[in-house]
């Protein structure tokens, strides 16, 4: 991961803020349904927080068992399914209650056990396991069927409500297996956290940064330590800010075991970490991940899941709206446009369009993809070896950090980093030189022609000049567009073989004030002489 990972995430955070506060009202909780074995399960809905009101009611095992006089019973290993009919919630969480006949809580507080929510193919999902309060000397009976009653607690911004069912447990195996197992004997768990990273092996300190992170999946027994310690997350990254830390990870992508030793969550939500080693030993691995057959995802898309010899390493959902990044490499060919500006909101970027037939290579969601382009920052000497190639030209790139924005926020920075650059078409060498802070971009592509416009800003970041260019594929000479440098231009339609009109909205980057709008087209016409102009409306 490089800079604008780094800056993904950070803006993710922002955006993140910005969309809670402003969460629309649900007029009544949704139906839900739950399932084990098949078996639909009754279960009441109670609010606790709604529209403004605080609601004072009576607890929900009780109002069950009053209603609910059979109770249906369970092996434990069963696996619940809960589907939300409408409008999931923001926030889920379920706690599992030992409860006697009339619905009281049975222990203290500190023997309710959390479970965690896992939301796959649009449903809530765990497996009923042992409670350990069950086992407790007080309460011991052969043979006998734990109450067992389940308090999801469900929230939509500032609205929350609680779903309950209540079920008996029993188990056919011995009842010393009711004592927690250890899971991995040479692991500590009162010094380590296990779980699985994603990694494509590339580990560099980010310069400006100072730092890098890993995408890190806690097993289901480190969740609820780091849930304890750290608080609930979908996701966590592991940051670290020495390259000695890592010196024994693997350099292949993939998704590895790991142990890790942590000292503290920093104020962005990462986990600093002292230690890490690879390992086969760690808990229960709460999802597998799944193989798309095709690029194109969808909503369910998950954390682990892979696609296009990629692997989901980001994923963020929220009110219809998804963004999913990805590790691993991704080849493709194409144009390439370089802006070299320190001065850049981004610092110095590149875009490279690639062409139709390496499109495949790119995942999509819902058939689209974020921009019609792969857009890297400066990150190592690969950009500056394209950068004094030519600010426009042709080639052939592995680039990795893509990732797609689904109707979610307003807009994202860079998404790429450059990791190898295959080949370079050499008769476009030279043909836009990094002279005096210019920076090149694309207005139009097309099968037998590129436009490109050719800017200069000053150090205010006012327009001193731009000049377009139409360069024909079999010819690579630069033949000036004759247009007024103060608007810009986009390649609008393609009239024939000699003719195609240009575009714009019309706002005249070079007035001081009063700066409307005057929106107009260009026919340009291809002659021996050179492009000749007409504004057409």
């Amino acid at each position: 991961m490089k800079k604008l990972v780094f800056l993904f995430v950070l803006i993710l955070i922002m955006t993140l803020v910005f969309i809670g506060c402003s969460k629309n009202s649900i007029k009544e909780p949704p139906e839900i349904s739950i399932t084990i074995k098949d078996k639909e399960i009754y279960y009441i809905t109670a609010k606790n927080k709604w529209n403004g009101n605080i609601y004072d009611r009576e607890d929900t095992f009780i109002t069950i068992l009053k209603e609910q006089k059979d109770i249906p019973t369970f092996e434990i290993g069963n696996i619940v399914k809960i589907i939300f009919k409408s409008n999931p919630p923001d926030e889920f969480k379920i706690l599992d209650i030992l409860i006697d006949e009339n619905g009281r809580q049975i222990y203290t507080d500190k023997e309710i056990k959390n479970i965690p929510a896992v939301l796959y193919d649009g449903k809530y999902t765990f497996e009923i396991e042992h409670h350990l309060a069950s086992a407790l000397s007080s309460q011991y009976e052969p043979e006998k069927k734990d109450i067992r009653g389940f308090r999801m607690i469900a929230s939509w911004g500032e609205n929350e409500c609680e779903y309950a069912f209540v079920i008996k447990t029993y188990t056919k195996t011995d009842v010393n297996q009711n004592e927690p197992q250890p899971i991995g004997n040479d692991i500590d768990r009162s010094e380590y956290i296990t779980g699985e990273i994603i990694t494509d092996g590339d580990y560099t300190i980010i310069e400006r940064i100072g730092s890098n992170f890993i995408t890190f999946i806690p097993d289901k027994e480190s969740l609820e330590i780091i849930k304890a310690k750290y608080g609930e997350k979908k996701q966590y990254q592991l940051i670290y800010d020495d390259i000695k830390k890592i010196h024994d990870l693997p350099d292949k992508l993939g998704i590895y075991k790991v142990k890790v030793k942590i000292n503290q969550m920093d104020n962005y939500g990462y986990l600093v970490f002292d230690e890490i080693m690879l390992t086969d030993k760690i808990g229960t691995i709460l999802y597998e991940g799944k193989s798309y057959e095709n690029n194109d995802l969808d909503d369910k898309v998950e954390i682990k899941d892979r696609v296009s010899g990629l692997i989901v390493n980001h994923v963020v959902k929220s009110n219809g709206g998804v963004v999913v990044g990805f590790a691993g490499e991704i080849e493709s060919e194409g144009y390439y446009f370089i802006d070299p500006n320190e001065a850049s909101m981004y610092g110095p970027t590149g875009f490279i369009y690639p062409n139709e037939e390496f499109m495949d290579n790119f995942p999509t969601i819902y058939g689209e993809r974020t921009i019609d382009s792969v857009w890297f920052s400066k990150t190592n000497e690969l950009y500056d070896e394209l950068k004094n190639n030519s600010l426009f030209g042709k080639g052939k790139f592995k680039t990795s950090g893509y990732f797609l924005v689904y109707n979610y926020g307003m807009g994202w920075g860079p998404g790429g980093v450059l990791n190898e650059i295959i080949s370079l078409d050499e008769e476009y060498k030279n043909l836009f030189s990094a002279e005096d802070g210019k920076t090149i971009g694309n207005s139009g592509i097309t099968d037998d022609f590129v436009i490109v416009n050719y800017t200069l800003y000053d150090e205010e970041s006012k327009l001193k000049e731009r000049e377009y260019y139409y360069i024909n594929n079999e010819n690579l000479e630069k033949i000036v567009i004759p247009v007024e440098h103060n608007y810009y231009y986009h390649l609008k339609e393609v009239l024939n073989d000699n003719e195609f009109i240009l575009q714009t909205e019309g706002y005249d980057e070079g007035a001081d004030q009063n700066n409307e709008s005057n929106p107009h087209e260009i026919k340009c016409t291809i002659t021996p002489e050179g492009i000749l102009t007409e504004k057409i409306n």
